[in-house]
């Protein structure tokens, strides 16, 4: 979609990659700190002056409480959490340097209203909420907006393990009667990054949940 509005892209991945997309496409780990901090000035020098980030990288590790292991916690507090802060900590002082930029998160309904077997999951992306809300108050006095993107059910592979019957017990609660596209998410992006069509809205949480949650 930024590219496609001509930005320039530069993105992180871990898993299997066989193709690039976007300017720039860097293997690292959002829960490292040094590669976090390495990317960050690999951006700057191709392909430049870095005005907006969105740290998005996340994952479940799905279960009901009792038999949560910590093991389990401790990966999605890892990647959904302190990946935000490590990929967040190299760049904000760039940023804050120019006097200009914006910072999208993204969370989840999970994170607004919680949810059956997520009993990790929704803790860290609860937390983002705090951050983007806290750090836009910080950031405004630097000229830099942040805020959040916060997704209901989209039509993804993490919609893949959950039985029919779960589904349709969810779309009941849903007053669009439906699951979100992946476009319908990524179009809040760039609105949110934009310098001119969201220029006054900063520590703004963006539900693109079907009303799932308001």
């Amino acid at each position: 979609m930024l590219l496609e509005l001509g930005s320039k892209v530069a993105y992180t991945y871990r898993s299997n990659h066989t193709h690039q997309l976007g300017t720039l496409a860097i293997p690292a780990d959002v829960t490292n700190k040094t590669a976090m901090a390495q990317v960050a000035e690999q951006v700057e020098n191709k392909p430049g002056t870095i005005y907006g980030i969105v740290p998005n990288a996340d994952i479940t590790k799905d279960n009901f409480f009792p038999k949560l292991t910590s093991a389990d916690w401790d990966a999605v507090m890892d990647t959904n959490l302190k990946g935000v802060y490590k990929t967040l900590k190299p760049i904000i002082p760039k940023i804050y340097d120019h006097l200009s930029g914006s910072v999208v998160c993204i969370s989840s309904t999970s994170g607004e209203q919680g949810n059956l077997g997520q009993t990790n999951y929704a803790p860290s992306k609860a937390v983002v909420i705090g951050l983007t809300k806290s750090l836009a108050r910080e950031a405004a006095m630097y000229g830099v907006r942040v805020n959040l993107v916060a997704p209901g059910f989209i039509e993804t592979d993490m919609l893949n393990p959950i039985s029919e019957k779960v589904k349709q017990r969810i779309l009941s609660e849903i007053p669009l009667s439906r699951f979100g596209k992946p476009e319908e998410v990524a179009w809040a992006v760039p609105f949110l990054l934009s310098p001119l069509a969201s220029s006054y809205i900063t520590g703004t949480v963006m539900g693109v949940n079907g009303a799932h949650h308001t």
